[in-house]
């Protein structure tokens, strides 16, 4: 099976970082809207798989500043939660999605100002371990 790759454009109102301090109606708010998002382009853009896959992630910003390769880890977590609801895999468990992998974050000015982005590669090829 080939790569699949999709992109989820995120608002800056809706995304979340593992250095956020949210009260919690708020992230649950954020979540359920990234988890919407990914399930709706999911649907769109990706083929179900079977087996365990390799999701790696490299978050992606207009501003070209320093930031932690894993700090998008609670978008991603929303974002792998909606693929779930789209049935692109059966379960978001250690079973299906086997591994996850965080690139380098990278600047991208054709992002619209106020939103991030999350380029998500999904792979059946896993690094063993």
């Amino acid at each position: 099976m080939t790569d699949q790759r999709i992109r989820i454009e995120v608002p800056a109102n809706e995304w979340v970082t593992s250095n956020d301090r949210l009260h919690w109606r708020e992230k649950a708010r954020r979540v359920a809207a990234v988890r919407r998002r990914s399930a709706v382009l999911a649907r769109q853009q990706l083929t179900p798989i079977d087996g365990p896959v390799l999701v790696a992630c490299r978050a992606r910003f207009r501003a070209g500043r320093g930031l932690d390769s894993d700090g998008c880890a609670p978008t991603l977590k929303a974002a792998i939660d909606g693929m779930t609801d789209a049935g692109i895999w059966a379960d978001d468990d250690s079973t299906h999605v086997g591994q996850i992998c965080y690139l380098p974050s990278r600047k991208d000015d054709d992002l619209v100002k106020g939103w991030h982005a999350l380029d998500i590669i999904i792979s059946t090829q896993l690094v063993p371990f």
